[in-house]
């Protein structure tokens, strides 16, 4: 049997793959051919010390550097994402600066900027960034082909993997509808613009005039070809522009019904939305869109509804990073502005909604993000090629109410007195009252009237809105600080309880001033939001325990004023009879208490003032209707004048043979379209 074939002794090595002889260490260094025989035949020549290749540990061969040059790509591709610049990248499409970016950039209409801006402190990280940061550290001495796991990539992968609709909440079918034949005509377009520069524009400053007006002149004259977010916005500036009207200045400038109007350019607005992919777009145009909308059917759909629609705007508006300046650093000083004044008019309206809704716990009117009060500055001092931010004005702009309303938002959502209605467990973050011992408005209100109102011309109607808005805000702050401060009212001085009054009773002082002026006519519109409902509560309860009270007198001549201001309408309809007889009831039960008082005082029974005499009269109307199970149809169409003013003897009653002094109501105009649910909260 030959070696080859012999069998291995036992405990023998395993015969292993026979080791290939490598060039010794010289002539590798030299690249010259080697013979592998040492000493080599190179080295004797050379007179030089032969050392074998394979003596020497094989140093891993570093292969093209393709892997360090993708890393470097993708940093740099990261950074102009994070800056919003525009670029094609080295995989996929183009990407635009509006595209969805792993930073969380700001989003469409940025434009980029030079610099590298500065980050907030407060900027939460990167999950993938990190991620990859350490697989690069573990990875670093791999020849490994492996990509980095990209946020981008991930999110395009499951973009493709699911499926795109934006039906889900407008309720938009699947067939195609051609929304440029619901577009008004051209000159409609530019009255609905005008009417929106006067009625709404001037109360949030979401849009920006001069751009945005250009825009729509161009889009007027091919309604077909106008882009998706541009289209929902025009739509959503005829829904909100047809709410701040009259049915009667309807009817007048556009030939048809209010409600008419509304139900098309909603269903345009809904179908926009939807084209232009709402609930993904980055895009502010389509955002202001859908907060238009939102106010739009505010009014007639119930508050709970409403606050959850505002619920996914305030979600879509921290996806695009409005909220956050760290976001908005990365934006041109004209984006940046323009994101805060919409980002501060929808936490407004959300708050108020979530206060509809009885849901105040959920709303974005706390310290939980940082974006700063937008400027006090005029459109034309914003442009969008500007390098630098305009300096605050130290006069009333055309953006006084906006800057105003939110600048004392922002003292409401670090109050801790607010908190306790709203999110008690973020009371550690409230800011240190500059009062310990006692209130902190009194310094908010003076800081408030010496920066804005002090400015503001009352012979202008934007400014006497500002004024007396303000103050009613300021009035209804001081009554929850009081709320806050004194949850036990058994424990409450008179003293206490006589400001507090007060203030209760100066919130309705002040919606009476706006809501009794001609000047104010355009903007009552939003004021519709903002019944001082609780104002009325309070004065009751007050009333009902001191029934001849210092202020007594006062309150009940305040109230009925401000009733008859805002209710010119003796008609109550069905589905508002329910929240009318909360609102109804303790007022006749403080009346009667004061009536009992004066009974066992001795005193002369006095004359019911205007709003018990109305509120008497429409809860016996009810009942007289309830107990027959008819609605008493032809005492409605009848009922053509406001009876809250009649001659009335000391128990309410008419005095026979004199004349009402009424409030007539035009005829044709139903008293039914007034909607107490939307009023009374």
């Amino acid at each position: 049997m030959s070696a080859k074939n012999t069998p291995k002794a036992s405990g023998a090595e395993p015969a292993g793959r026979v080791q290939r002889v490598l060039a010794c260490v010289l002539c590798q260094q030299r690249k010259v051919k080697c013979d592998r025989v040492f000493p080599c035949s190179g080295c004797v020549k050379s007179d030089v010390q032969c050392v074998p290749g394979s003596m020497i540990a094989r140093q891993r061969k570093r292969r093209f550097p393709e892997r360090e040059l993708l890393n470097r790509i993708r940093n740099y591709e990261a950074l102009l994402i994070e800056n919003n610049v525009k670029f094609d990248p080295l995989h996929g499409g183009p990407r635009r600066a509006a595209d969805p970016d792993p930073s969380g950039g700001p989003g469409e209409g940025a434009s980029p900027t030079e610099s590298t801006p500065a980050k907030s402190e407060y900027e939460p990280k990167n999950f993938w960034h990190a991620m990859n940061q350490a697989i690069r550290d573990i990875d670093a001495a791999s020849d490994s082909s492996g990509d980095d796991v990209r946020e981008f990539d991930i999110r395009d992968a499951l973009h493709r993997g699911f499926q795109h609709s934006d039906n889900l909440l407008l309720g938009s079918s699947d067939t195609h509808v051609d929304i440029s034949t619901l577009h008004p005509d051209p000159i409609h377009i530019f009255r609905l613009w005008q009417l929106y520069l006067e009625n709404v524009d001037p109360l949030f400053k979401v849009t920006h005039s001069i751009t945005l007006q250009a825009q729509i002149i161009t889009a007027a004259t091919d309604v077909s070809s106008i882009d998706p977010p541009l289209e929902a916005l025009m739509f959503g500036i005829y829904c909100v522009t047809i709410t701040s009207l009259d049915p009667d200045d309807c009817q007048v400038a556009f030939g048809a019904s209010k409600e008419d109007l509304l139900a098309s350019y909603r269903f345009g607005c809904q179908h926009a939305l939807t084209n232009a992919t709402f609930l993904q777009s980055r895009d502010r145009d389509c955002l202001t869109a859908l907060f238009f909308y939102i106010i739009s059917i505010g009014r007639r759909i119930h508050p709970q509804s409403i606050c959850s629609l505002c619920g996914v705007a305030m979600r879509i508006a921290q996806h695009i990073g409005i909220h956050s300046e760290a976001s908005l650093a990365r934006c041109t000083p004209f984006e940046a502005e323009m994101n805060r004044r919409l980002w501060w008019a929808l936490v407004l309206f959300d708050s108020r909604m979530a206060e509809m809704a009885g849901c105040m716990n959920v709303t974005y009117l706390v310290p939980s993000w940082d974006c700063k009060v937008p400027l006090n500055v005029n459109d034309s001092e914003l442009r969008p090629e500007m390098d630098e931010p305009p300096t605050p004005a130290r006069v009333a702009t055309e953006a006084i109410f906006a800057v105003t309303r939110a600048d004392f938002g922002n003292f409401l959502r670090h109050a801790a007195f607010q908190l306790d209605f709203t999110c008690p467990w973020l009371k550690p973050l409230a800011r240190q009252s500059p009062a310990p011992e006692g209130s902190v408005m009194p310094v908010v209100e003076k800081s408030l009237e010496e920066r804005y109102l002090r400015v503001c011309d009352p012979k202008n109607s934007l400014h006497y809105m500002t004024i007396w808005m303000t103050r009613a805000q300021i009035a209804r702050a001081y009554l929850i600080e009081h709320l806050s401060t004194h949850p036990d009212p058994s424990t409450v001085a008179e003293e206490q309880r006589t400001t507090a009054l007060s203030h209760a009773l100066k919130t309705l002082v002040c919606n009476t001033q706006i809501t009794t002026l001609p000047l104010t006519k355009k903007f009552r519109w939003l004021v519709q939001f903002y019944y001082p409902f609780p104002a009325y509560i309070h004065i009751v309860q007050e009333l009902k325990r001191r029934p001849f009270g210092e202020q007594a007198e006062k309150a009940w001549t305040i109230m009925s004023d401000n009733y008859e201001a805002l209710f010119p309408s003796f008609y109550i309809s069905d589905k508002d009879r329910p929240i009318f007889e909360v609102f109804a009831k303790p007022i006749v039960l403080a009346w009667e208490i004061r009536e009992t008082a004066a009974a066992r005082s001795g005193l002369e029974r006095p004359a019911p003032p205007k709003i018990v005499v109305h509120v008497r009269q429409q809860l016996e109307l009810m009942q007289q209707e309830k107990h027959n199970g008819t609605r008493g149809a032809e005492s409605v169409q009848n009922m053509n004048y406001f009876t809250m003013g009649l001659s009335v003897d000391a128990t309410g009653q008419e005095i026979p043979g004199t004349l009402p002094q009424a409030v007539f109501i035009p005829l044709g105009v139903d008293p039914s379209n007034f909607d107490w649910s939307e009023n009374w909260i």
